[in-house]
């Protein structure tokens, strides 16, 4: 599978298609839900990279249930990660 890259402009553009098709309008805020985990990671990761050209203003939500042991490091990566995407602590 080396050499294999997935088409991430074909992913953008569909994700984008969606957010158009769901009423998603220029200037307007989304709040992501962000638990810590790939998929949430890469949601957020797509969202910021599409937040520019849409005009989008990007709010990310976490909320620790404390289910894990481990789960106040996620909140913290999840701070991280939030505040170096968006130049912000919110």
């Amino acid at each position: 599978m080396s050499g294999i890259r997935p088409n991430s402009d074909g992913f953008l553009k569909q994700v984008e298609s969606g957010l158009v098709e769901a009423g998603v309008m220029p200037g307007e805020g989304l709040v992501v839900a962000v638990s810590g985990g790939v998929d949430s990671v890469v949601l957020l990761d797509v969202l910021h990279r599409l937040s520019g050209p849409l005009d989008l203003w990007l709010h990310v939500a976490h909320l620790d249930h404390q289910l894990r042991p481990d789960s106040a490091a996620d909140a913290i990566f999840v701070q991280t990660l939030a505040a170096s995407l968006l130049g912000r602590h919110d």
